[in-house]
C-alpha cells in the first residue's frame, strides 16, 4: 500500500500526508472532499465545509481527516458538542492527531477530557513538564515538507483557527500558569508554524520558564521567517545567556540592536556585564521585551458593555412610552369635548 493524493488541491498545493489510498485498481478519493472542505473553511463558509466532510465520508468512513475537518468547522460555527463527538471519532481512527486534541482542548473542561487531550498532544513538546523543543516533525518551509519530516497537514485551515485560539488563551492564562502556557504555545506553533505570534510567546515564555532549549528552537525559527524581528534576536540572547554562552548572547543583541534600535540600551548592558549577572539584564522590566497579545479571532462584547447597551435599550423604550402614552390619553379627551 502507498500513500499518495489522488488530486493536487485547487490552490496548486499539494500535501503529501494521509490521502488517496490505493488499493491496487481502487483510489479512494475522499481527499478531493477533504480538500474542498478545506478550501472553503479557509474562506469561512461553514456549510461548505461541513457538507465537504459528510461527502468525504460518505466516500470513506475511516477518513479521519475528514472527521477532524468537520470538526473545525462545527468548533467555528460554536457548535461544541458536535465538534468534540468528532474529534473523538477522529482520535479512535490517528490517537495522535494533534488537531483533534486541540479541539478537545478548546471544547472541553479543564478537568474533563479536554486536559487529557491537551496532556497527550504536549507530551511530545516535552516528557519532564517542559516543552524542550518543538518536534522536528512539524518543521516546514512554507508547503513542502524538508527531508525526513512530517508532511503539512491535510487540513492547514483547520490547524490556524486552533492555534489562532490556542495562542489567545495560553497568553491569558500566562501570568497564572507560564509553564502550562508555553506547553500550550509549543502545540500551537505546532499546529500552525506561520502563526508568528505563537512563536514569539512561545520563546519568551520558553525563556521566563527557564526552558531555554526550547526558547533558542522557537527564536531560530522566527528569525528564519523574518529576519528583521528584533524580538526573535533578543529572545535568542536570553536563551543564550541562560545556557552561559555569553559571546553568543552578546552577538544575538548586536543583531538585535541592528533590527530595532530599542535593544541598543540592553546591548551596551550585557557588554560590560558581568558573567554571574547575565540573567538580570533580561530581568530588568527596562530591557524587557514581549511579543503582541494575539487578539480573540472572534472578539466577545464585555460584559459592562453590553449592561451599558441593555440599559440604553430600556431607556429607549421607557422615553419612547412617556411620548406616546399621553397623546393615547388625550385622544377621548379631545373627542369628548
Amino acid at each position: 500500500m502507498r500513500e499518495v493524493r489522488a488530486l493536487k488541491r485547487r490552490d496548486g498545493k499539494d500535501y503529501a500526508g494521509s490521502s488517496a489510498v490505493f488499493f491496487s485498481d481502487h483510489i479512494d478519493n475522499s481527499y478531493t472532499h477533504v480538500d474542498a472542505g478545506d478550501e472553503a473553511l479557509e474562506k469561512g463558509d461553514v456549510k461548505t465545509a461541513v457538507k465537504e466532510a459528510d461527502l468525504a465520508l460518505a466516500a470513506n468512513p475511516a477518513n479521519a481527516d475528514a472527521l477532524v475537518l468537520r470538526a473545525g468547522a462545527r468548533y467555528e460555527a460554536g457548535d461544541k458538542a458536535a465538534a468534540v463527538a468528532d474529534a473523538q471519532a477522529a482520535l479512535v481512527l490517528d490517537p495522535s492527531n494533534r488537531q483533534a486534541q486541540a479541539i478537545l482542548s478548546l471544547s472541553s473542561k479543564p478537568s474533563g477530557a479536554g486536559l487529557a487531550a491537551f496532556s497527550a498532544a504536549t507530551a511530545a513538546l516535552g516528557g519532564d513538564g517542559r516543552s524542550d523543543a518543538l518536534p522536528a516533525d512539524v518543521i516546514v518551509t512554507d508547503d513542502v515538507p524538508a527531508s525526513g519530516r512530517l508532511a503539512p497537514t491535510a487540513t492547514p485551515a483547520v490547524g490556524r483557527l486552533l492555534s489562532a485560539d490556542l495562542s489567545v488563551r495560553a497568553v491569558e492564562r500566562a501570568g497564572q500558569n507560564p509553564r502550562e502556557s508555553a506547553r500550550e504555545l509549543g502545540l500551537a506553533v505546532a499546529l500552525d508554524p506561520s502563526n508568528a505570534s505563537a512563536r514569539g510567546w512561545h520563546s519568551t515564555m520558553a525563556n521566563r520558564t527557564g526552558d531555554y532549549g526550547a526558547a533558542l528552537g522557537s527564536a531560530e525559527r522566527a528569525i528564519a521567517a523574518d529576519p528583521k524581528d528584533g524580538l526573535a534576536y533578543f529572545n535568542k540572547a536570553f536563551a543564550l545567556a541562560g545556557a552561559g554562552d555569553k559571546k553568543g548572547m552578546v552577538t544575538a543583541l548586536e543583531q538585535a540592536a541592528q533590527a530595532d534600535p530599542a535593544y541598543e540600551g540592553a546591548l551596551r548592558q550585557a557588554q560590560g556585564m558581568d558573567d554571574d549577572f547575565l540573567q538580570h539584564l533580561f530581568e530588568d522590566p527596562a530591557n524587557a521585551r514581549q511579543p503582541e497579545v494575539p487578539q480573540p479571532r472572534h472578539p466577545q462584547a464585555s460584559p459592562l458593555l453590553m449592561i451599558l447597551c441593555a440599559l440604553g435599550a430600556a431607556l429607549a423604550l421607557g422615553g419612547g412610552a412617556i411620548f406616546f402614552w399621553p397623546n393615547r390619553r388625550s385622544g377621548p379627551e379631545l373627542v369628548g369635548r
